[in-house]
C-alpha cells in the first residue's frame, strides 16, 4: 500500500523512545542533592554540629592542660620539699661535723 501511495517499501524503523524517566530521575537526585547542600535547616544543623564538635576538643584540651599544670606543679612541690629536707640535711651535718671536731681536740 505505501508503494501504491508513493512511500517507500521498507517500513520506517522504530524511533528509540528517548528514556525520558531515567533522565527524570536523575534530574530530580540531582536537584534534590542541590536543595540539601543549600537548605537552611540542614545548613544550620551541620553548623552546629561542628561548632559543639569544636567546642568539645577546646575543652578537651583545656582539661588536659590543667592536669599537666596540676602535675607539673605537684613535681615543683616534691623538688621544694626535697631541696628544703637537703638543706637540714646540710645544716646537721655541718653540725655534726663541727661537734666531732670539737670532740677530736
Amino acid at each position: 500500500m505505501s508503494i501504491v501511495l508513493g512511500g517507500s517499501a521498507k517500513p520506517l524503523p522504530r524511533k528509540r523512545e528517548h528514556p525520558i524517566r531515567k533522565e527524570k530521575e536523575a534530574a530530580m537526585a540531582y536537584i534534590k542533592t542541590e536543595t540539601a547542600k543549600y537548605d537552611r535547616t540542614q545548613v544550620e544543623a551541620a553548623l552546629k554540629n561542628k561548632l559543639e564538635t569544636t567546642v568539645h576538643k577546646i575543652a578537651k584540651k583545656q582539661k588536659e592542660q590543667i592536669v599537666e599544670e596540676q602535675k607539673a606543679m605537684r613535681r615543683i612541690d616534691r623538688l621544694e620539699d626535697l631541696f628544703t629536707n637537703l638543706v637540714a640535711c646540710e645544716s646537721k651535718t655541718t653540725q655534726q661535723a663541727e661537734t666531732m671536731a670539737n670532740l677530736k681536740e
